[in-house]
């Protein structure tokens, strides 16, 4: 998953909702979608890393 893709499923959420984006709403959705993709990473990582230390 890239950036540009959660940060494009933010915008769409926001557009339904009917809120507007500024930049610190979009700085905001950035900051998040790199919060999300790292915490998927992790969760790929995690389970081998803990299998290879069993």
């Amino acid at each position: 998953m890239r950036l540009f893709q959660c940060t494009q499923c933010l915008v769409l959420v926001y557009a339904m909702a009917g809120l507007k984006i500024d930049e610190y709403s979009r700085a905001m959705m950035d900051a998040t979608a790199k919060e999300l993709i790292e915490k998927k990473i992790l969760g790929q990582v995690m389970p081998r890393v803990i299998m290879k230390t069993t």
